[in-house]
């Protein structure tokens, strides 16, 4: 017997460890994409999001408030449940674009969201993601040029295919 995905059966939710590891670039060159861990699958980013000196990479930026507001089904949750985006490095397939057509409302929304509250902060205006905006910035600006840094989440996925066994 082997393993197989069904992407038709219907999926539940899954709780999955997002480990999510950012790259703080040396100079403009040193672009490297983030990497997430979700359980056994890795996936290269973009590097769209990635930003040099002390400003938060978009992409982190979007991590944070996702995981601090529990936004599930935002960017990131569409990642971990196997969605596929054209700025990642990871090529597109069938099950990835899926994965973010059954998601893409929840995806806007998230996206409008994670600006509002990056907007709030920086203009100095009170948001639920403050203090997390404040370990961030002083965690990525204490990290040297040149090396990572690593956030996690657990995460409820929705969406994820589940395994069904084949003989």
């Amino acid at each position: 017997m082997s393993n197989i995905l069904d992407s038709t059966a219907s999926p539940g939710p899954t709780v999955d460890v997002v480990d999510v590891t950012f790259h703080r670039s040396v100079d403009a060159k040193d672009r490297r994409p983030w990497v997430a861990q979700v359980g056994k699958m890795r996936v290269h980013g973009s590097i769209l999001g990635s930003a040099v000196g002390d400003d938060l990479p978009h992409d982190l930026v979007t991590f944070v408030v996702e995981r601090e507001l529990g936004l599930t089904d935002g960017f990131f949750g569409t990642v971990a449940a196997g969605g596929t985006f054209r700025s990642m490095a990871k090529k597109r397939h069938r099950d990835g674009k899926a994965a973010i057509a059954r998601n893409r409302p929840a995806l806007d929304r998230a996206e409008r969201v994670v600006h509002e509250h990056w907007d709030a902060w920086r203009q100095g205006r009170p948001t639920p993601c403050a203090a997390a905006f404040e370990r961030v910035q002083a965690d990525w600006r204490a990290c040297p040029p040149g090396t990572d840094l690593t956030l996690s989440w657990d995460l409820v996925v929705s969406g994820a295919p589940k395994k069904r066994q084949r003989s």
